[in-house]
């Protein structure tokens, strides 16, 4: 269950949140799906797994 603040009133606002937190993460990631010596697979884990600690980061702090 998520517990809503007042900055976080609907939906929206926290869809609008997670967008920014996973598009600010990806962009830090994309150098390395352009140029890392890691199988596609390892990278795709491995970001995936940081935006999903990143969406529930976001839950517990708001």
């Amino acid at each position: 269950m998520i517990r809503w603040s007042k900055n976080l009133e609907t939906r929206e606002d926290l869809r609008e949140l997670i967008y920014w937190k996973v598009e600010s993460t990806l962009k830090r990631f994309e150098y390395d799906f352009q140029f890392s010596n890691e199988p596609i697979q390892v990278l795709r884990h491995t970001y995936a797994q940081e935006i999903a600690n990143l969406i529930f980061d976001s839950f517990e702090n708001k």
